[in-house]
Order: C-alpha cells, then sequence, then structure tokens
C-alpha cells in the first residue's frame, strides 16, 4: 500500500458549454443550407472543417470522440448518469443543430437535467465580438444561476 497521500475525488457538479463546437463527416441539414448560401457561409463552414483538421490527432478524421460525441453516446449499453448541463447556443450559429442534438443526447443517453438557452439572431462566439451587448449579459447571467443553483446542492 503506498503511503502517499492520493487526490480528493473530482466531483462534477455540472456542465456549462458556451456554444460547443461540435463536428462529423456528414453535414446537417442546417449545415447544408449554409454551404448553399455561397460566399461568406459557405467559407465559414470551409474554415470550421479545416480548424477540425488541424485540431484532431494525426490519423483521426471528424468521427473521432473529440470531434463527434453523437456515435459514441449513443452506442452506450444503456443510459449512464450524467451531471446537468447549461448548453448555450447562438440562433444563427452553423452548428446550431449539433448543439440542440448534444442537449437532446445528454437528456437520454447522460440522464442529465438540461437547460438549453438560445441568443436568437446572433452568430457563433457572438459574446466575444459584442462584448457589452445585452445577449452576452443575458448569457453570463444564465452562467452564474445555473452555477449558484448546482453549488447549493
Amino acid at each position: 500500500m503506498s503511503t502517499e497521500a492520493r487526490p480528493p475525488r473530482l466531483a462534477v457538479r455540472g456542465l456549462v458549454l458556451v456554444q460547443p463546437f461540435f463536428g462529423s463527416a456528414e453535414r446537417t441539414a442546417h449545415e447544408e443550407s449554409y454551404v448553399r448560401q455561397g460566399s461568406q457561409q459557405e467559407l465559414l463552414a470551409r474554415w470550421y472543417d479545416l480548424f477540425w483538421k488541424l485540431s484532431l490527432p494525426q490519423g483521426a478524421d471528424k468521427s473521432s470522440p473529440y470531434c463527434n460525441p453523437k456515435a459514441h453516446l449513443s452506442s452506450l449499453p444503456s443510459p449512464v448518469n450524467g451531471p446537468p448541463a447549461l448548453v448555450n447556443l447562438a440562433g444563427l450559429d452553423l452548428l446550431l443543430d449539433r448543439g440542440l442534438w448534444y442537449a437532446e443526447m445528454a437528456r437520454t443517453h447522460m440522464k442529465s437535467k438540461v437547460e438549453v438557452m438560445v441568443a436568437e439572431g446572433q452568430d457563433h462566439n457572438y459574446h466575444v465580438n459584442q462584448p457589452t451587448s445585452i445577449q452576452k449579459n443575458r448569457l453570463l447571467t444564465g452562467i452564474s444561476q445555473f452555477i449558484n443553483s448546482q453549488s447549493s446542492r
């Protein structure tokens, strides 16, 4: 038996996802509509593809659980107990469908209590691009309320 003290176990009381950046080899209907629009929207979809190519480990593709947790969560034999989650999304985000999907998977496959906040009329990263906006303040308030509700448990 080791005489070294073990670090305390980490207890995750909740997850806060701010415009989660998931992907897969297949595009969602929302992503396809962006690509069909051409110009700036198509360029954005191509940038996201490049971000994944640069971010994933060598030899991995967009079916990796780092990029696409969908395949891995849906293959779980039975639901697992997951922590509560707050999923913040932007209504005009190319990745909106993926964030909504994640929220649903967390509810069904991780048996998590999930809150979803959608900033209508906003693009991905709006809280950084518009640091003084009302929507950013709503995001911070929502995160604060979620953290406080989990801390009191």
